[in-house]
């Protein structure tokens, strides 16, 4: 049932894992959004890989408790602060997973 619940409110707040694997891409790798765009199957003109991460990114400020409009240039550039990000990313990712449906 706890489960469940979790479940519930990621549905609620539209979070999932490819979200979380979108943003470990992206912080991890040099490729382009449009290669990883294409790795996902998303079109390459599409921006949603940008803002699956962006919502990796406001989830990591919150749990941080950080204010999104301080961080702004960090949401907007995450390759220039990839290893900031990655920090940020290897001590929550627990906390993520619960967050997200599976």
């Amino acid at each position: 049932m706890e489960n469940t619940t979790v479940q519930q409110v990621c549905r609620s707040r539209r979070f999932s894992g490819l979200y979380i694997d979108i943003f470990q891409e992206i912080i991890q790798s040099a490729k382009t959004n449009r290669e990883i765009s294409a790795a996902f199957g998303y079109s390459e003109k599409s921006d949603a890989i940008i803002s699956h991460s962006r919502k990796v990114m406001r989830k990591l400020l919150y749990l941080e408790n950080l204010p999104v409009r301080q961080y702004q240039q960090r949401i907007i550039y995450p390759r220039q602060y990839r290893f900031w990000w990655a920090e940020l990313f290897n001590k929550h990712k627990p906390s993520l997973l619960l967050f997200c449906q599976h």
